[in-house]
């Protein structure tokens, strides 16, 4: 399926799009053609994409890879997200993508699932403790 997209008008919008990002009845070859839509209607596809509970692995790795950091940080957050695009996202450049992908159920790497500490936790702000699950 090949999506074109006209740049919208001011008042306009990607609310087509973003339906269809959200729509329970997307096959994946569109979760893929909608996860390459650019520009400021692509971060917010991306992100509907990144939220969605039937995120399949070849959904995941394109989102994990975007630029736009706010598709990468919902991705990381989603409890849905394959372990294959956590292992991904836990070596992100952002410290809020690498740390919410090593504290998702979901991740599988080096000693993960891991849980943030905090200064009430006795431990420093930034590090990563591992889970007990």
């Amino acid at each position: 399926m090949i999506i074109l997209m006209n740049t919208p008008r001011r008042g306009g919008g990607d609310s087509s799009l973003l339906d269809l990002a959200a729509s329970p009845d997307i096959r994946e070859d569109t979760m893929l053609d909608l996860a390459r839509v650019p520009g400021t209607a692509g971060v917010n596809i991306g992100k509907r994409l990144a939220q969605r509970p039937d995120l399949t692995p070849n959904v995941g790795t394109i989102l994990a890879n975007v630029r736009w950091v706010p598709v990468r940080e919902a991705l990381a957050s989603n409890v849905n997200t394959p372990a294959e695009a956590l292992e991904v996202l836990a070596n992100d450049d952002v410290p809020s993508v690498r740390e919410a992908a090593r504290s998702n159920p979901n991740y599988r790497g080096k000693g993960g699932p891991f849980i943030p500490l905090t200064p009430t936790d006795g431990g420093t702000p930034g590090f990563l403790r591992p889970c007990s699950y």
